[in-house]
């Protein structure tokens, strides 16, 4: 994989992703499918998106020993269904894992995969709102980076997939903890956090009461505590208020929590929060560009 962009190229944006331990847009050349990252943090990103629309980012398949492997889009199509195209998304097999746990039909290398060690976790946000997750063992510290948590537990060790998502369900079911938060909620969570006592509290009221759930399973329970990633110091603003899917944008990033980015605008010293998540599946073309104009209550004085 390359590292970085070239200014008039155009790339798909597949994700931003924390593999490796530091945040980074995930790219494919268009044309070559060629994989390039972008590091993310201090980093200015000049970039225009010129045209409408998703386009396909690929599907997942299973090798027979159960590694997961990303295979791009044949044909570039454009996305219909989150950020896959039909054919993609019939062809993904890690759709199957959502239901890992209630039977049927799961692929050969699936069920490999989900025969390895996996974690539960509790993760809170900004808006001291909670939820419950899994993550295999291989990636369990990227999970939780790509989350956009501010704080979380490593709650149980399950010996399976399987195992690991029968807890998550149960802590579900009895606590009413969510399995999922919008990437929009996360972006305003981060805008209008709440007090950092109010979060603590929460997140120590989920885990205790989930602990609790979990005792009464027999669950190996570590309470190991997550560490934030320290790219995470100095998060902080009101909503970028242009649309990153359209457009020119320069924006240079000072702080990561999961896909959500402080940065600065065109260079000067204001700081806003936007979501680099929202690119993926997006065609970006890097380039001297700069972001329209942004409007203060001071300027209407």
């Amino acid at each position: 994989m390359r590292a970085g962009w070239r200014d008039g190229e155009r790339y798909l944006v597949r994700a931003v992703s924390w593999t490796g331990g530091s945040p980074h847009l995930d790219l494919a050349e268009v044309g070559s499918g060629e994989r390039t990252a972008v590091p993310l943090i201090g980093t200015t990103l000049a970039f225009s998106v010129p045209e409408p629309g998703q386009f396909c980012t690929g599907h997942a398949v299973f090798a027979a020993s159960g590694e997961v492997k990303g295979r791009d889009c044949p044909a570039a199509r454009p996305a219909v269904t989150g950020r896959q195209c039909a054919e993609c998304a019939a062809a993904d097999e890690f759709r199957f894992i959502h239901h890992v746990h209630r039977g049927g039909y799961i692929p050969d290398g699936l069920r490999e995969y989900v025969a390895r060690p996996h974690w539960v976790y509790i993760a809170t946000f900004a808006d001291a709102s909670s939820k419950v997750g899994t993550a295999v063992h291989a990636r369990k510290r990227t999970r939780l980076d790509e989350q956009g948590a501010v704080r979380a537990t490593y709650l149980a060790w399950a010996d399976s997939g399987v195992t690991a998502r029968e807890y998550e369900d149960l802590v579900s079911g009895a606590l009413d903890i969510v399995q999922s938060k919008r990437r929009s909620a996360k972006l305003t969570a981060l805008s209008r956090p709440r007090p950092a006592a109010e979060i603590e509290r929460a997140h120590g009221w989920a885990v205790q009461e989930a602990r609790e759930v979990l005792e009464s399973a027999s669950a190996v329970l570590p309470l190991e505590p997550w560490e934030p990633p320290a790219q995470h110091a100095g998060i902080a603003g009101d909503e970028y208020p242009h649309t990153l899917t359209s457009g020119d944008h320069c924006l240079t990033v000072g702080a990561m929590v999961g896909s959500v980015a402080s940065v600065t605008v065109n260079g000067e010293a204001d700081r806003y929060l936007a979501d680099l998540g929202v690119l993926a599946g997006r065609r970006v073309v890097p380039g001297p560009v700069r972001s329209p104009g942004i409007s203060t209550q001071l300027g209407l004085f």
